[in-house]
């Protein structure tokens, strides 16, 4: 009796615990385990010697209804006054034709790391693989800005 017991217990729970199904994939471009810097708008830097994701396509990530590009971003501070100076920006570059993927810019003028998102960026992925990195730049020349963190973010 106490045998069968247990078994009813273990079918009631192998049968309440279904394994769910994945909700989100993450692709780390820069893991936070250092810092990336840019500076001014003549000074634009891209990073593919340490945050490429190679053959990217958007089409094999079947039933994904949104990717976002969320990254953790600074702006230069004046460091005589300590008021903030510019802009940092941070998006997604298409290295196969040396292009910013549309709508992927992140932006922030705050002069302490901030967590900044984009807009569903799903359609203005091409339909092939493709080669991605992140490209960070200022919006004054001479000035530094500086990303620690970011991903894409595939919802499904």
């Amino acid at each position: 009796m106490k045998n069968l017991i247990l078994v009813i217990l273990l079918l009631a729970f192998i049968s309440c615990t279904k394994e769910e199904s994945i909700k989100q994939y993450k692709i780390d471009l820069l893991n936070g385990n250092g810092s990336i810097y840019g500076s001014g708008t003549t000074g634009i830097r891209t990073f593919e010697a340490i945050s490429t994701y190679k053959r990217f396509n958007k089409n094999n990530y079947h039933d994904c209804k949104s990717i976002l590009f969320i990254g953790s971003i600074k702006a230069n501070i004046d460091s005589k006054n300590y008021t903030n100076t510019d802009t940092c920006y941070l998006e997604l570059f298409n290295i196969n034709n040396a292009s910013i993927i549309t709508k992927s810019t992140i932006c922030t003028n705050s002069a302490t790391p901030e967590w900044v998102e984009s807009e569903n960026i799903l359609d203005y992925f091409p339909n092939k693989d493709i080669d991605l990195t992140v490209r960070i730049r200022s919006s004054k020349n001479g000035s530094v800005a500086g990303a620690y963190s970011a991903s894409l973010y595939i919802n499904f």
